[in-house]
């Protein structure tokens, strides 16, 4: 359907794709965006966030060639938690009940 070729610019941060739709003969294709970002997902090639994007039709008054601007994705970093105490343990006292009666009053 698509040929895909990547180039990468580490100073700049970016990953140049360059794709190219297959020829009229196998027929007629329209990608968005998305779908163009599916399929990138199915072939397994890593991106960031995207920079630039337009969509992929290969009629004959389209361009041949597209180019793609992909950020080069970041690795995540590992979060560490510290223990603000060690647990103490708890000791429960039994609540006692006190019940005051009420005073009529006499007259």
């Amino acid at each position: 359907m698509i040929s895909v070729s990547e180039r990468r610019d580490e100073e700049a941060g970016h990953i140049y794709l360059t794709i190219r739709p297959q020829h009229l003969r196998e027929g007629v294709i329209k990608l968005s965006t998305m779908e163009v970002e599916r399929i990138l997902d199915q072939m397994g090639i890593e991106r960031g966030r995207c920079l630039g994007s337009q969509t992929v039709c290969n009629k004959p008054n389209f361009p041949k060639v597209y180019e793609f601007v992909y950020e080069i994705p970041k690795p995540a970093k590992k979060v560490v938690k510290k223990l603000d105490k060690p647990a103490e343990s708890v000791t429960l006292k039994k609540a006692t009940r006190r019940r005051r009666t009420k005073r009529i009053a006499e007259e």
